[in-house]
C-alpha cells in the first residue's frame, strides 16, 4: 500500500461526490455530512476535476453517478485514476455495470452500488470501500 492510499485515520477520509441530478446530489451530500469525512460535492465531471486540481491532499474516494451529461462517470473516473492512482471509485447507477463497460481501466479500485438504494445501504457501501483502504 502506498502512502497515498494509507488509512484515512480518525478524522475520516476525503470524498469527492459527483452527481448531476440536484435531488440525488442534495440527498447524498446530506447523508455524507453525518460522517467524519471531508466531502467535496460537484454537479458534473468538469467541476469535479477542478475541485481535484485545487486540492493538494489525498482524495480517498470518488463517488460518482455513471450517466451524466458532458462527461460520464466512467470518463471522470478514468481521468482521476490517471491523476490520482490510489483513488478508490464507487459508481452509483441504475444501469448494469457489465452492460456499460466490460473492462474497467481501474477495475481493481472500483466498486458499484446499484440504484435504487437506501441510506443504510449507501453508508454500508461507503464504509466497505473505505475499510478496504485500511487493510494492509
Amino acid at each position: 500500500m502506498s502512502a497515498a492510499s494509507a488509512s484515512p485515520g480518525a478524522e475520516g477520509a476525503t470524498i469527492l461526490f459527483v452527481d448531476d441530478e440536484p435531488g440525488m446530489r442534495k440527498y447524498l451530500a446530506e447523508q455524507l455530512s453525518h460522517t467524519p469525512h471531508k466531502v467535496f460535492v460537484a454537479a458534473d465531471g468538469e467541476a469535479a476535476l477542478t475541485l481535484s486540481e485545487g486540492f493538494s491532499g489525498i482524495i480517498h474516494l470518488l463517488i460518482t453517478d455513471v450517466m451524466m451529461p458532458l462527461m460520464n462517470g466512467k470518463e471522470l473516473a478514468d481521468r482521476l485514476c490517471a491523476l490520482r492512482p490510489d483513488i478508490k471509485v464507487l459508481f452509483i447507477s441504475g444501469y448494469n455495470r457489465a452492460d456499460l463497460w466490460p473492462n474497467d481501466v481501474c477495475e481493481d479500485q472500483t466498486d458499484w452500488l446499484p440504484k435504487p438504494f437506501t441510506a443504510s445501504q449507501f453508508h454500508a457501501k461507503v464504509r466497505s470501500v473505505l475499510d478496504g483502504l485500511r487493510k494492509p
